[in-house]
């Protein structure tokens, strides 16, 4: 089935003034507490824990308290904002004797572990232990994909605009506007890359109008939905 790519939207910015302004950090979220059946104690984090589309982010699975010469087996998921879940072949990693603590990363997206970052929102990873025995959900992280390379921006500074998920060299607009007036103060249309993304930045005027503004970013053409 296809579909028609309208538009991803982002709120961009409050350009900052030296009053205070309200920010969200955006925190890879851990989980360790409690050793498995199997024996250890399990981390995951998201580095990075924001990141734009078509950027990898790498998974790292921290091991304490783990059992010497032991063969460990490992699933990963990330499940995107439309709930869409996306799994890793199983990983392998043996531990010598004596050994307690080892780690081990898978990016996402990759060759390895296919997926699809080309939506907004926040993502959810996990890992199952497969071997030396079977416990679901170990640890869990999750990461924050985007449009732009921060959510808030100084006058003077540069604004990055990356998106991902079109046809190669499909004809993508991107526009820039205010929130409270729908004032425009960026417009570009350029091809895509043979791989989907489209970049764009925009340099903020030392004039500019304090305010949230509206990013889009919409394609023209149909996209096969892998999802």
């Amino acid at each position: 089935m296809k579909h028609v790519r309208v538009a991803r939207l982002a709120l961009l910015l409050a350009l900052v003034t030296l009053s205070p302004v309200l920010s969200i950090d955006l925190v890879s979220k851990v989980n360790a507490c409690c050793p498995t059946p199997g024996g250890g104690y399990y981390s995951l984090t998201s580095v990075p824990a924001s990141t734009q589309e078509g950027n990898t982010v790498n998974l790292v699975l921290t091991v304490t308290s783990a059992s010497g010469g032991t063969l460990y087996q490992f699933r990963f998921f990330v499940k995107n904002p439309a709930s869409v879940i996306f799994q890793s072949p199983l990983e392998n990693y043996t531990t010598l004797i004596g050994q307690s603590q080892f780690s081990k990363s898978v990016a996402f997206p990759s060759t390895s572990f296919a997926g699809s970052d080309s939506l907004l929102g926040q993502f959810a990873a996990s890992v199952d232990l497969v071997s030396p025995i079977a416990s679901p959900n170990v640890a869990s992280s999750s990461f924050f994909v985007n449009i732009v390379d921060s959510s808030e921006h100084e006058r003077t500074q540069t604004v990055t605009i990356q998106a991902s998920g079109y046809n190669a060299s499909e004809s993508v607009s991107v526009s820039i506007r205010t929130q409270t007036t729908s004032t425009l103060v960026f417009s570009q249309t350029s091809p895509a890359s043979l791989v989907g993304v489209v970049t764009a930045s925009w340099k903020i005027p030392v004039n500019a109008t304090i305010d949230s503004y509206m990013v889009t970013v919409s394609g023209t053409r149909h996209f096969q939905d892998s999802a």
